[in-house]
């Protein structure tokens, strides 16, 4: 157990209301913390706030702070545009928070150092319209840290270890059943606000059929709001029930500023027998014998008939797939070639003409004589009327293939501009015109 009489002429270390005279007469850098006073292990949050009376300013950290002695975490760290709040009701002046850090000082540390934060301030409103940026520095003023009190006589020496907080503490489970020789979890769980990174420890006594395999600490929730668990695995070799007497975690509380002692236990560790072997797994009736020497006749794998069976069934099956996507290949690039496309085309119109869709089979014919002659004819884009694409292909393909693509036309404005009367079916003329077309097409 450490000495609890501090002398007093350390206790005041590091920073509390700490400002600086700026560098530019329109900005101050100070630091102010939410406590002036505190204690060993006691969390404090230390704001860095910029002052000016600009609405918005360009802030880059030119050095953080380093906290020595002190176990800190960074809440806020803002940096680039920044804008600057009035202060409310008053307006007096605006303000921005640069940076916000929880730190608590250690309370094995004799010596608590905090180097100032250093930043660069960039004005968006200079006159010249070309701003230099300005370095602002803090300085530290003192913020007093008060030593621990010495523990009271009630409380035995070692018990406590450190730990500073607002804090609570209890067992998870104040009943353990176990088995003999094997393995179980004892849990202790510490949760409040405290300077959590120095309580490493709950000290559990244990009595002597007891086996400590693993100690384990384990951490979650915020800040203000942590809580610790340790976890002993124990192995008990006793045959029988048991219970842990009570023991003590003692801790330093500022708020009320004095220690609390809070008693666990007892801890009833309940045995279970284990249960019986199933007779099948038992191995009462097991005759070990003693070693011997035993020979196998060797025979090499290339002479096996098995072997190579196999190798020629892998074989087969490699060849097999190998067909497989080859023909799959080949029925996918006759998918792309024209003449695929177009007999599918074909397909199309002579199914709508079994079914004696009329309006549609007449019209499917239509748009394909008209691609199939420029296509033959090798007509440009722009030609969109039919009797144009005629004219054009005269003298460029065969007299059948325009007497065929005239055929089809004819019958699809006859048949499309019918009046009242009800039209006669289509012919299978145009049926045998688009399939000599599409012969020569192919």
């Amino acid at each position: 157990m450490r000495n609890q009489k501090v002398p007093a002429f350390w206790a005041v270390a590091v920073a509390g209301a700490m400002w600086v005279a700026p560098a530019h007469a329109g900005f101050q850098f100070k630091g102010e913390f939410s406590k002036p006073e505190i204690y060993e292990g006691e969390a404090v949050t230390a704001n860095f706030i910029l002052i000016g009376d600009e609405d918005a300013v360009e802030v880059e950290v030119a050095r953080f702070p380093e906290f020595r002695g002190f176990w800190s975490e960074n809440i806020t760290l803002r940096q680039g545009p920044i804008p600057l709040l009035a202060d409310f009701p008053a307006r007096l002046f605006r303000s921005a928070l640069v940076g916000a850090y929880r730190i608590i000082p250690m309370v094995q540390r004799k010596s608590h150092v905090m180097n100032p934060m250093k930043i660069v301030v960039k004005s968006f409103m200079d006159p010249n319209g070309d701003p230099r940026p300005q370095e602002l520095e803090c300085e530290i003023a003192p913020l007093t840290i008060l030593p621990l009190p010495p523990l009271p006589p009630e409380i035995p020496t070692g018990e406590f270890r450190g730990a500073v907080g607002h804090l609570s503490v209890r067992a998870d489970s104040h009943e353990i059943f176990f088995q003999k020789d094997e393995p179980t979890q004892l849990r202790i769980s510490v949760q409040g606000d405290g300077n959590f990174p120095e309580i490493n420890e709950v000290h559990v006594p244990m009595p002597k059929e007891v086996e400590v395999l693993s100690r384990k600490a384990y951490q979650s929730g915020v800040a203000q709001m942590m809580t610790k668990t340790f976890e002993y695995t124990l192995v008990p070799h006793a045959g029988e029930s048991f219970e842990l007497p009570e023991f003590g975690f003692t801790w330093f509380d500022p708020q009320l500023k004095q220690y609390q002692r809070r008693m666990l236990g007892p801890i009833r560790f309940r045995f279970e027998a284990k249960p019986p072997i199933d007779p099948i797994l038992a191995l009462e009736g097991v005759e070990l014998k003693a070693a011997g020497k035993s020979w196998s006749v060797y025979r090499p794998l290339a002479r096996a008939a098995w072997f190579w069976i196999l190798q020629l069934l892998g074989i087969a099956a490699l060849a097999a797939l190998a067909v497989r996507e080859v023909a799959r290949r080949r029925a996918y690039a006759q998918s792309l070639l024209p003449a695929y496309r177009w007999k599918s085309s074909l397909e199309e119109v002579r199914q709508l003409y079994q079914s004696s869709q009329w309006d549609q089979m007449l019209g499917r014919a239509d748009e394909l004589a008209f691609q199939w002659l420029k296509e033959l004819a090798k007509l440009p884009s722009p030609v969109v009327r039919r009797g144009e694409a005629l004219q054009l292909a005269k003298g460029k393909v065969q007299n059948t293939a325009i007497d065929s693509c005239e055929t089809i036309f004819e019958a699809r404005d006859k048949f499309a501009y019918r009046g009242i009367r009800p039209p006669p079916a289509p012919t299978e003329a145009v049926l045998k015109s688009l399939e000599a077309l599409y012969g020569l097409v192919a």
